[in-house]
């Protein structure tokens, strides 16, 4: 528990952190250009989708980022007229430079400040942009004359400004000052932390390599995107597992982008891939490599920017399946379904039963546009639809208006239909704009009612001296009527609710025939096993099977005849790629009503592939995890054993020189003995005490009732020495008995007491015991009135090896409370500490009320 003092490797970390920090320095500019070039592209990109007014509102930010930093430049920043070579504008920093005031300069030109000498060079670069249009940059090292006369060394940097034909206008010149090499290097450590900031800011992922393709460097959310990040070789890019999205084949290493940029120095932009980061979860990506190169055009590095586009694919296949769902329930409904647009006043769809009852395409209704309704409904019932039409377009939203009517075909045969129409969307007035209808054939029904009406005729004039027994006659035949449409109509919800429930299912919803042949597969086939319903149907399942399963599943398929009750068995079905997919199906048998036969068997199919898999998975893991542990134990068994050997000769031929030459031997020499004898007594008592933290975890005994009260007797006996010497009290009443392993409890209390004693204060070191029940455990606090321990340490102390105190301050290790914590961890609590420093310490920690599940 000390603070370790730096030593000569420190000084050498430092040097080495120095030098790296030089190198970062020189290619912290290249970086810089490569994530302005990635973020230029960025922006492009959302300004193409951005409205007018936002462009506007960018552009005016931009300006007045312009003018910031403009303005707050660190670097000498001027714009100079083209042909006058006069000041146009300067910033403050200039004018620091030169000494000047921006009024003085204003009367100024670039000639009158620049030294004689290097004005050629600049009447140069004039010259040559007169010729070359295509230049427009120019560089240099020159000397401006400051307004005390002063020479100032700086480095010039000008951009040439035309206008929109081209025609140069203004030179925008940036100064900085070359002759402080320090303030080069704080600029440089600026830039690099605003590249960090940028980095750590930026929302898509961002990675960077070397020349050699090793990844230096990734930022927050691209490790996000990963959970983590490896920073590796192009050789082990197949650490990063993705796949080629069209045709599901893997990334090799050399097919990352990053690989191929390095490889032909191209630019490649939004390139998608599926990934599986290292938490195992698949995710989508748009991935854009391009190349960074130095001032002489060589390829040094990469990078690669990475966009998180899972929930935008997830949500573009949601409503891909949401409209498949729509199209199959419209298609699945007995009945019309239209949509009427009444401000294009014509039909705008119309599903297939359309087609069923009146003979008319969808595209022929579509086409006749406003006539198809006033040509096709009965001239008698034509007022009442305009009159619900009316009404309907008044109605509130979810009101349903209801209408019979009859409507012609396309052989110009009549039909009776019964419409109920709603208002599906409205105009942004909140005016009525499309109606969302149903249409149900009920010709059969009306034929009938006109049959009965005839049939009521034709009996009351040829028995009317039986009016009242047919009366009774009729009501009675009208009841059974209506129950028969009741239970026709029932019957339909029915399947209506059942065919929705199928049809919706994530699962596998499946009827076979008594032998297994399928007469239903809901859509969700297509999903899991990538197969249409139709290819199943009038197969039998066990075409699909896995052979080594077929013979239990037999055995299940009788068990589901005999029973005629539920079932469960778990089996492998073929997906149309070839692989087996795990499901766990329940079937259950359908008997018929009067003869009790099957006739039917029903069954669900829930995937099950993934669970199969990570149980597997964890079989595996359980597997190598105690193969492990036990690899450590004998290691850490022959690794203490020969290590104390060389110990243990190494103090014995120390003894035997200081026994033998005692004489021969002077003060020095007998001083370096005592070095040795002591550093080897350490180095024993340490590989002691790492032996005994490795072993908490697996040289542990069984968990046992303990009787804590005994158990501090006993930590005292062997701790009476230190006792007896300090003069320490140890004070501890009605302790509770907690189940756990006797002898790593022993241990636990014996350590926080000798802790205790060994820093004491100037008082007598006086510990005390406590122990409450809190929610279901026991809460323990060991109380001393020693040195105590600064608040910001509280964590650290129960670290391996880590010490407050020097050892000649304090004897030890820096293990025990290591120890300490690894047993209460194992006894599935914790430990921590509350202290001041001289105002003692109080370590307290939690053991179960009840026996704890051991590992």
């Amino acid at each position: 528990m000390t603070n370790q003092n730096r030593g000569p490797m420190d000084v050498e970390t430092g040097d080495r952190v120095t030098e790296s920090l030089q190198e970062q320095l020189a290619s912290a500019q290249c970086r810089c250009e490569a994530l302005e070039l990635a973020l230029q592209q960025r922006e492009e990109e959302l300004t193409n989708a951005q409205t007018l007014q936002a462009s506007l509102v960018a552009s005016q930010q931009r300006e007045e980022r312009y003018r910031t930093l403009f303005e707050r430049a660190p670097i000498g920043m001027v714009l100079i007229s083209w042909e006058t070579q006069g000041f146009v504008e300067v910033n403050p920093t200039f004018c620091t430079l030169l000494g000047y005031s921006d009024s003085e300069l204003a009367a100024l030109t670039w000639a009158e400040i620049t030294y004689l000498e290097e004005w050629e060079k600049e009447g140069e670069f004039l010259l040559q942009r007169d010729k070359f249009q295509e230049i427009y940059t120019y560089q240099t090292e020159k000397r401006l004359i400051c307004k005390n006369g002063e020479i100032l060394w700086v480095h010039l940097s000008v951009s040439v400004l035309e206008d929109s034909q081209g025609n140069p206008l203004y030179l925008l010149g940036t100064i900085q000052d070359d002759s402080d090499r320090l303030r080069t290097q704080c600029a440089l450590k600026e830039s690099q932390e605003r590249l960090q900031n940028v980095l750590d800011t930026l929302p898509l992922g961002v990675w960077i390599t070397d020349a050699d393709g090793t990844i230096l460097q990734g930022n927050p959310a691209g490790q996000k995107i990963w959970s983590g990040a490896r920073y590796v070789g192009r050789e082990r890019y197949h650490e990063y597992r993705g796949w080629w999205p069209d045709t599901g084949k893997q990334l090799s290493s050399e097919e990352w982008g990053l690989s191929r940029t390095l490889r032909t120095g191209q630019t490649i932009l939004n390139e998608e891939i599926d990934i599986e980061d290292f938490n195992g979860k698949r995710k989508t990506i748009l991935n854009s490599t391009m190349p960074l190169r130095n001032q002489a055009g060589v390829v040094v590095g990469a990078i690669s920017v990475n966009q998180d586009i899972t929930e935008q694919r997830l949500v573009e296949k949601a409503l891909w399946e949401n409209q498949r769902l729509i199209q199959q329930i419209t298609d699945a409904t007995p009945t019309i379904l239209y949509l009427y647009d009444l401000v294009e006043n014509r039909n705008i769809y119309s599903n297939h039963h359309l087609n069923d009852i009146l003979g008319y395409l969808p595209e022929e209704i579509q086409n006749m546009g406003p006539d198809f309704l006033p040509n096709s409904i009965h001239p008698e019932d034509w007022p009442r639809v305009v009159e619900n039409r009316l009404k309907l377009m008044g109605s509130k939203d979810e009101e349903i208006i209801e209408t019979e009517y009859r409507m012609r075909d396309a052989q110009g045969e009549w039909h009776w239909l019964v419409s109920r129409d709603t208002i599906f969307s409205r105009t942004p007035e909140g005016a009525a704009q499309q109606i969302l209808g149903m249409g149900l054939d009920i010709s059969r029904r009306k034929r009938a009612e006109a049959e009965l009406a005839e049939y009521r005729q034709q009996l009351e004039a040829l028995v009317q001296h039986r009016t009242a027994e047919l009366q009774n006659t009729n009501q009675q035949l009208e009841r059974e009527i209506a129950d028969r449409i009741r239970a026709e109509i029932q019957l339909r919800e029915s399947e209506t609710r059942y065919r929705l429930l199928a049809e919706n299912a994530t699962d596998l919803i499946c009827l076979h025939t008594p032998e297994g042949v399928y007469q239903y597969v809901s859509p969700s086939c297509f999903t899991l096993l990538g197969y249409h319903p139709s290819e199943l149907i009038g197969h039998s399942a066990y075409e699909w099977i896995h052979p080594q399963d077929i013979p239990e599943v037999e055995i299940s398929h009788r068990a589901v005849l005999e029973v005629l009750g539920p079932f469960q068995l778990v089996y492998r079905l073929r997906h149309k790629d070839g692989h087996y997919m795990w499901f766990e199906t329940n079937a259950q048998a359908i008997c018929h009503q009067e003869t009790g036969e099957v006739v039917k068997i029903q069954a669900a199919s829930r995937d099950i592939s993934d669970r199969q898999r990570i149980e597997k998975e964890l079989a595996q893991h359980t597997a190598d995890l105690a193969r492990s542990n036990a690899e450590l134990e004998q290691f850490a068994y022959i690794a203490s054993h020969d290590l104390q050997e060389p110990l243990r000769m190494v103090a014995s031929y120390t003894q035997l020189l200081a026994l033998r030459y005692p004489e021969k031997l002077d003060a020095q020499a007998n001083k370096y003995i005592a070095y040795i004898l002591d550093g080897a007594t350490r180095m024993q008592q340490l590989i002691h005490d790492l032996l005994q933290y490795s072993r908490v975890g697996t040289h542990g005994k069984s968990f046992n009732l303990v009787d804590c009260n005994e158990i501090i007797t006993r930590a005292i006996s062997n701790l009476k020495i230190a006792i007896r010497e300090s003069n320490a009290r140890v004070t501890w009443q009605n302790l509770p008995q907690v189940h756990g392993d006797k002898t790593q409890l022993l241990q636990l209390f014996q350590n926080l007491i000798a802790n205790a004693i060994k820093y004491r204060g100037l008082l007598i070191p006086e510990v005390q015991i406590e122990a409450r029940h809190i929610e279901g455990e026991w809460l323990f606090s060991v109380q001393d009135n020693g040195i105590g321990i600064d608040p910001k340490h509280g964590d650290r102390i129960f670290q391996i090896f880590q010490r407050l105190h020097t050892r000649e301050e304090y004897a030890g290790t820096g293990i025990g409370l290591a120890i300490c914590k690894r047993i209460v961890q194992r006894h599935r609590g914790h430990i921590w500490v509350e202290s001041e420093p001289d105002h003692g310490a109080i370590f307290y920690f939690t053991l179960a009320n009840s026996s704890p599940i051991e590992e």
